[in-house]
């Protein structure tokens, strides 16, 4: 019965996450090209990421997610380049039932269009490969009246990998002391069944936006330099029949960041019963130099709450001024370096 039990839980999961394909990050900004292929080299300098996140280690329907990626901008070009690689691995409490390989390119081009806002809009694109493991199901033939047989099943599986190519987009449009961006993904809708039934993995629309607030200058002999930063975030994204609501606030006290952030939509019900209340979040972090860490926890409001155990997230991030700064643009190209805020630093 643990076993029937199990498999019906993973299969409650399965219906709740064909809403909600794609997985995410609590530290959003922390995975910035994966957020929106539009901040590819928004920084203005060379950046590297990792993000690892454990959503509901309590359960036997865990997942795990990696991520690592990498963008340049390279002035002279006006252009900005992009890497993202990413495993995501579901489980069942028998094994690694579903696993997710992307391996991604973005490119932006940066728009300078007017004296106070910058413009970029961006396209990547990658291929995913999704493995599933049918020896981690219990099917009907291995159950009877006495419980789970263990015997092999007789069902006939098809392959156990498949492959396709994906499709995104996005703009951002930023100043020195705001952004707004849209992203929006699978614009291709690829089909995404082992099967080869209609199972097209529908496009996630995305829009954020945030604004930098500026503590009091009180040193003297850094004038520009602020004391620290507060930071308000707000992200809407919506995916088939889901669709989420992210506000929260970050902080930036040298060399400190912390954040917290309600994510759900409590206006919203789903099939008029289950309220999307998702999970209250917190992060401490530290930044040195062209380093940052950080962590995030997730506490789950949910009806799922007793038997999740939140979400643990952790994001290793370096940035670094890139050799081309000391090189002149094209002709006609202002050769501002504007660059995007980001809530990880308080100095731009």
């Amino acid at each position: 019965m643990r076993y029937l039990f199990t498999l019906l839980a993973l299969l409650a999961i399965i219906q709740t996450e064909v809403y909600a394909q794609d997985p995410q990050f609590t530290q959003f900004y922390a995975a910035p090209i994966y957020l929106n292929p539009a901040y590819t080299g928004a920084n203005g300098n060379i950046r590297a990421a990792m993000n690892y996140r454990n959503q509901w280690p309590g359960s036997e329907a865990q997942s795990v997610t990696y991520l690592a990626s990498y963008d340049q901008h390279f002035s002279f070009l006006r252009s900005s380049f992009g890497l993202l690689a990413k495993k995501d691995e579901q489980y069942n409490g028998i094994g690694n039932t579903f696993s997710s390989t992307e391996v991604a390119l973005s490119y932006a081009y940066k728009i300078e269009a007017s004296e106070t806002f910058s413009i970029q809009p961006a396209i990547q694109a990658g291929y995913v490969i999704r493995d599933i493991d049918f020896n981690s199901f219990i099917f009907g033939d291995q159950i009877t009246n006495n419980g789970f047989t263990a015997n092999p099943t007789a069902e006939q599986f098809p392959e156990e990998q498949i492959g396709y190519v994906d499709v995104s987009t996005g703009f951002l449009v930023f100043s020195d002391r705001m952004w707004f961006g849209v992203a929006v993904h699978h614009i291709n809708e690829p089909e995404q069944s082992w099967l080869g039934g209609l199972d097209k993995l529908p496009m996630k629309t995305t829009a954020h936006f945030g604004f930098v607030i500026p503590t009091k200058r009180t040193r003297r002999r850094q004038p520009d330099l602020e004391d620290g930063t507060i930071i308000p975030v707000i992200q809407y994204k919506t995916q088939g029949r889901s669709d989420q609501l992210s506000l929260g606030v970050y902080g930036n006290f040298d060399p400190i960041v912390a954040g917290f952030w309600y994510r759900g939509l409590p206006v919203k019900r789903f099939d008029n019963t289950v309220s999307n209340n998702d999970a209250l979040a917190v992060l401490f972090g530290l930044y040195i130099k062209q380093m940052t860490v950080a962590y995030s926890y997730d506490f789950t409001v949910s009806e799922l709450a007793p038997i999740t155990n939140g979400a643990h997230e952790i994001s290793l991030t370096f940035d670094f001024k890139p050799k081309d700064d000391r090189k002149q643009p094209r002709r006609g190209y202002s050769g501002k370096r504007r660059r995007a805020p980001s809530p990880w630093k308080r100095i731009y």
